[in-house]
């Protein structure tokens, strides 16, 4: 996960005011006990006060009157359209990919304990963010049953629901909104 992702999970953990250990948030965030100790810093910086008790049975946790972290789906969009500007060789264009949709996850479905390892399809997530961006039409290649098809779709968001991703859009042939599940699209054309 990116720091800022992590972070926000931190603080996430942290503002249920549970007294958590760094150990145990070490393990759950998947780095150093040194590396949460930095997060915890950055997080005081940026004016979010964690607290802390020292010894055998120390660790930190968050008042819960701190002021919650505050990101909207418009700020998301912005961080899709800035993804969109890089080159296509930019390493940082897959750092910036991971954490919008870390930030997605952590917007839309903090409440979903599911598992964040899977990003999406990258060959129908960049086509489908262009296109939402550039509002274009764009023909999706369906298989649902073992049938295939062909929709003139205009997509409107792309989500993530149970470790699934879903485009949600306009079936231009029958002017009806439509969500399509990636794992049924086979192709963008």
């Amino acid at each position: 996960m990116s720091k800022i992702g992590n972070e926000i999970k931190m603080f996430q953990l942290l503002s249920s005011g549970k007294l958590y250990k760094i150990k145990e948030l070490a393990d759950i965030l998947e780095v150093s006990e040194r590396q949460i100790r930095t997060y915890k810093l950055d997080l005081e910086q940026a004016g979010y006060r964690i607290e802390s008790y020292n010894g055998r049975n120390g660790g930190y946790f968050c008042n819960s009157s701190n002021k919650n972290i505050i990101f909207s789906l418009t700020e998301l969009n912005n961080l899709e359209k800035l993804y969109l500007m890089f080159k296509k060789d930019d390493e940082k264009k897959e750092l910036l990919l991971e954490t919008i949709e870390k930030l997605r996850y952590l917007l839309l479905y903090s409440n979903n304990n599911g598992d964040n390892k899977n990003l999406g399809n990258k060959e129908l997530l960049e086509p489908l963010l262009e296109a939402i961006n550039d509002k274009k039409i764009v023909t999706l290649h369906i298989k649902k049953n073992n049938i295939d098809s062909s929709r003139q779709f205009l997509p409107h968001s792309i989500y993530r629901n149970n470790n699934c991703y879903y485009v949600t859009g306009i079936v231009m042939d029958s002017n009806e909104y439509r969500t399509y599940p990636f794992e049924e699209i086979k192709g963008i054309y």
